[in-house]
């Protein structure tokens, strides 16, 4: 019996020890438990082609495939998992000749998602794709003296890639986290001359679009009052 307290003793300071250390080893092993239920769910609602949801919409499979790669516990590697590997073959396969990811519309929604997902992969083999899809989302930036007239709202912006004269803070967004998630991949110079946003020009965009809400939001403001 004194043996038996003396064990449970040593072992309950060793355990209060390790909480001190990293007083967050609870919370995080609750996340992680989260994290595996949240993509067991989604591996549940793949369709038996290897997308989610609507087809006409590669966003919905990318979006899934990055909270499924992003699991801590994920194994990457050259391959994955039968069900994974089947819906990023998906996704490679809905690849257009321009480089856009899309099938119905909204193509630079679709296809920085898309590039989000392929990066978080961490997969050589995608790079190929990932170069055509950056260059058709930097083409979808309106810049004066290429789309419009000097001056325009749209100008530095991308919109969802169906009306090129609309650019909106979403698609932009998305596009230029896409780009710089992707910017390793031709730093190297390995895929030859690439072209470049003008990040001056969607700056400008960003931030003419920031006080317009904000004075939207301050004319909302006075109506209610």
């Amino acid at each position: 019996m004194k043996k038996l307290l003396t064990s449970s003793l040593i072992l309950s300071m060793g355990m209060a020890s390790a909480q001190q250390a990293d007083p967050y080893t609870s919370l995080k092993k609750e996340i992680e438990q989260s994290i595996a239920r949240g993509n067991n769910w989604l591996m549940e609602q793949q369709k038996a082609g290897g997308h989610w949801d609507d087809p006409g919409l590669p966003a919905f499979t990318a979006l899934a495939l990055n909270a499924i790669v992003r699991d801590p516990h994920f194994k990457k590697g050259k391959k994955f998992p039968e069900k994974v590997e089947q819906s990023f073959q998906w996704l490679l396969k809905q690849q257009k000749k321009d480089g856009g990811i899309y099938n119905r519309g909204l193509g630079a929604y679709n296809t920085a998602t898309s590039v989000t997902a392929m990066m978080a992969a961490g997969r050589k083999d995608f790079e190929p794709a990932v170069v055509k899809a950056r260059k058709y989302l930097i083409g979808s930036q309106w810049v004066a003296g290429e789309k419009g007239e000097a001056g325009n709202a749209s100008e530095g912006g991308i919109g969802y890639g169906s009306d090129d004269s609309y650019t909106n803070l979403s698609s932009t967004y998305l596009a230029i986290e896409a780009l710089a998630l992707s910017e390793s991949v031709v730093a190297d110079g390995k895929y030859g001359d690439q072209p470049k946003l003008n990040y001056d020009a969607a700056l400008k965009f960003l931030s003419s679009s920031r006080y317009s809400f904000l004075s939207w939001e301050a004319g909302e403001k006075n109506m209610a009052a």
